[in-house]
Formats: C-alpha cells, structure tokens, sequence
C-alpha cells in the first residue's frame, strides 16, 4: 500500500512446464530446441539467459501457428493453458516436473478503493482473499486434470527430474533471482522470502515427523 495500492487477492495459474516434441533427456538439449518466449517478457528473457538459450519471442495469439509450421518446437505453459489455447494438439512430451508455479494479483489503486464506502473495504478485502482462494482451488484440479487428460491422449513425460539436472535447475533458478534483483525487487524482498520458505518448510517437516 506504500505505492499507493491495495491488494484484492491473489491466484495461482498453475505449475508452469515444459511441452516440447524434442526427447530431451538434459538440460543440455535445451539449446538446441526452438524454444517460445512470451514477447515482451523480461523475466523469462533473464530465465533464457542462465539457460543459455536463444528463445524466439512472439505473442500468445501466434504460437499456435508457430508450432504449426514448425517456427517453435517448444513452449512453456500450465496444463489447463496448454489444452484451452490448443497447443497440446502439436506437442508430443511434457517435462515432469514444473519450472515454476505461476501465480497473479489483482490490485486496485488506493485513488479508486478510497471511493468505495468505508463500511464496504473490509468487506470487499475479505470476499477478495475468500475467492481467489477458491479460484485458486478450481485451478489446481483443473490443471490436474488437464495433465491426465493429455497423457491419455499419448503425450509421453519427459524424466528431467535427475539429481544432476535438479542440481542444475536449481542452480540456475538462484542466479536468475539474483539477476532480477534491483531490476523488479530488492534483495530485502529476497530474504524476506526465502527466510518465509524456510520457516514453513520446517514446519512441514515437524508435521510428518508428527504423524510418522
């Protein structure tokens, strides 16, 4: 609120991953693919760079095309997108596990949410954080079943998930955070997270630990 904000809710898209009809078995292979990166995406285009990866950058509206003629042999997505826009129709693998959980805010400007009645901004802050938590719920089943749906249909996984490429993957995730710092965040905001992550990810622990 400090930048003159409110926060209505937040939503998850879904675990973002990787479709491709590349084989690829490393991360190695990922520069050799014709890979779509969402015009205009600054994030991704940093991600791309650790990756060592030439993407090829286009609007959502021309990637179906792009796969189509062959332009692109790969895309990043969530399950439910990869089915609503079509795409899974021209792809053949999806990796097993996500590059990240993509996620969205709704914000209102603190101009515009002074001009709702005081007795109506906690009202409207309570129902916001009750439905896109609900929102939220819908669309992890949702990209749940999308996944299923596709592997039905013949789409083969990808086994990405080996202690050396998770090493890899996790060692370019730390260095395009720190690329980002001072770009979209400060380094404060990074440790606040991690330390938040760290916290709650103990206390996962303790709670199986618990129950085992």
């Amino acid at each position: 609120e400090k930048k003159g904000f409110v926060l209505i809710g937040w939503a998850e898209v879904g675990y973002v991953y990787i479709f491709t009809n590349e084989p690829v078995k490393n991360l190695d292979d990922f520069k050799h693919l014709k890979i779509w990166m969402w015009e205009g995406d600054p994030v991704a285009e940093i991600t791309f760079k650790e990756f060592e990866v030439n993407p090829i950058p286009l609007s959502v509206t021309d990637v179906l095309t792009s796969l189509q003629t062959g332009l692109i042999n790969t895309v990043y997505t969530s399950p439910l997108a990869c089915i609503v826009l079509q795409w899974f129709t021209k792809l053949k693998y999806v990796s097993d596990i996500p590059l990240t959980n993509s996620m969205g805010a709704v914000l209102i400007s603190k101009r515009a949410f002074n001009k709702i009645k005081p007795e109506y901004r906690q009202i409207v802050k309570k129902r916001g954080y009750e439905y896109f938590r609900r929102l939220t719920e819908i669309s992890r089943k949702d990209n749940a079943t999308s996944l299923q749906k596709m592997k039905a249909q013949g789409m083969q996984t990808l086994k990405l998930s080996t202690p050396e490429n998770l090493k890899k993957f996790q060692k370019i995730g730390d260095k395009t955070r720190q690329d980002l710092v001072g770009k979209f965040f400060d380094q404060a905001l990074v440790d606040q997270i991690q330390q938040a992550l760290l916290e709650f990810r103990k206390r996962e622990n303790a709670s199986e630990g618990n129950v085992q």
